[in-house]
């Protein structure tokens, strides 16, 4: 009985490119083989890297490749599980028959701890699904801004991580706030987004440096709590949550200025201070008080 062919790959592309097809080809010895072709499958979809669903690849591939068989292929943490995955789902769909895995570019056979046999064909020299993609412009068509409505409607629910810092003066009872030039007569806490490659502490030390000049070292921070916020800025696929830190201002020294888009920055009454806050500080605000009284009774105690 003929051996059946085996290919895995990504095929994150608008058209199957040459180095696919020279692939697909060499597995299947120009369609005289059987051939599975096995579509890897990220936990989290339409992604940069992964932007094209199963059910999408699957029907690229068997538009050119009527005959094969295309199964969906998850990834997995361990090499062992995912080996294990391709030989259980080889032994279900064609049992008892041999198979040989065909790597290309990029290979996925140092990865595969199975029991069958692989092929390492030559690398072809073309251009990558990664060079693909990022070669891709906008195009001023209706299947193209469909295609956009499309991604946007199926994207993975998005959490924009963001970051809110109560800096207190414990000897007066008192809260820096400040209101920003968009959001006059609101009040709030300085803030801003988490940036990419940081942690939620060097984000907080970071936007309060760029909104109020006050220098805090990490390690004077103290986590309170976290919070879904409502904002403007939300959208039913998207949204805010954010991470909630207290410092004490503990420095006669420190010099305050309202910088970046913050307009104004002032000292309030923890206890007695302002009710008019921006969206999703009042409950900060709520959490904070509670936190700070919480912290003072325990240490007069």
């Amino acid at each position: 009985m003929e051996t059946v062919g085996v290919v895995i790959g990504r095929f994150q592309v608008p058209v199957l490119h040459e180095g696919h097809r020279y692939l697909i080809d060499e597995a299947s010895d120009v369609g005289k083989r059987e051939i599975v072709v096995f579509i890897g499958v990220h936990p989290i979809p339409n992604s940069l890297e992964h932007p094209l669903d199963f059910r999408m690849r699957a029907d690229m591939i068997l538009s050119k490749y009527p005959k094969a068989i295309v199964l969906p292929l998850f990834d997995s943490p361990s090499d062992d599980k995912w080996s294990e995955q391709i030989d259980q789902t080889l032994r279900q769909v064609l049992p008892y028959r041999k198979f040989m895995l065909y790597g290309g570019r990029d290979s996925f056979i140092p990865h595969y701890k199975g029991v069958y046999p692989t092929v390492e064909l030559e690398k072809f020299q073309g251009d990558s699904g990664t060079e693909i993609r990022n070669s891709i412009t906008t195009v001023n068509s209706e299947d193209f801004r469909k295609g956009l409505i499309y991604a946007a409607k199926t994207r993975w629910p998005e959490i924009k991580p963001t970051v809110d810092i109560a800096i207190y003066d414990k000897k007066q009872d008192l809260v820096l706030l400040g209101q920003k030039k968009s959001n006059e007569g609101y009040w709030r806490f300085p803030g801003g987004f988490i940036g990419e490659g940081e942690n939620a502490e060097f984000s907080a030390c970071r936007e309060l440096k760029e909104e109020t000049s006050l220098i805090i070292d990490t390690s004077k921070l103290e986590y309170i709590s976290s919070h879904p916020v409502t904002d403007w800025r939300n959208t039913s696929n998207s949204s805010i949550l954010t991470f909630f830190f207290a410092a004490d201002y503990y420095s006669d020294n420190s010099y305050i200025e309202a910088k970046d888009d913050m307009d104004i920055l002032e000292w309030k009454s923890i206890f007695d201070g302002p009710t008019n806050f921006a969206d999703g500080h009042a409950a900060l605000m709520v959490d904070f008080i509670n936190w700070y009284d919480k912290r003072r009774s325990f240490k007069i105690k």
